[in-house]
């Protein structure tokens, strides 16, 4: 499945939550799991969506078994817009990969200024995660990051762009 396609598919799920009642339905849900409160960022709107996966489980479960006509309606609409485990365990992947990126710029964005101090050891600690978690299959997908000898292709063209 293509990441766009999950990604409109989250943000459906989202938006779903956004209409006060449904708002009000997941928070009473979450409080049913004790969960902790959210925070405001797209990284963390994913992360968040994977933590209250079973909260949403739940609305849905409820809604679907109520009497009232309404919620009847939305359970059908929850139901449509609502990721399948595939989905979730393409999320939890895209989160993990993104996750490294999100705490250097949680750093870099953290200071009034940033400078090499910060950025030069933020730069290679997410180098060194990226560097660990991948499977190399053979030598030609490896990318070595501990020399510059190979930084420039020569047979690159350079166009001026005017």
């Amino acid at each position: 499945m293509p990441v766009e396609a999950l990604v409109a598919r989250a943000k459906r799920l989202i938006n779903f939550f956004m209409a006060p009642k449904q708002s009000e339905r997941l928070e009473d849900a979450q409080k049913t799991l004790r969960l902790p409160d959210n925070n405001n960022s797209s990284f963390l709107a994913w992360e968040r969506l994977l933590l209250i996966k079973d909260a949403i489980d739940i609305v849905l479960a409820t809604l679907t078994v109520s009497n009232a006509l309404e919620a009847r309606k939305d359970a059908k609409r929850l139901k449509e817009i609502q990721l399948i485990e595939n989905e979730w365990d393409m999320m939890r992947d895209i989160v993990n990969i993104l996750e490294p990126f999100f705490e250097v710029t949680k750093v870099l964005g953290g200071s009034e200024y940033a400078t090499f101090s910060y950025m030069i050891p933020s730069i290679l600690e997410l180098i060194e995660k990226l560097d660990c978690s991948m499977e190399y299959s053979d030598e030609s997908d490896y990318v070595n990051f501990e020399t510059t000898d190979l930084v420039f292709d020569d047979n690159v063209e350079f166009v001026d762009a005017q």
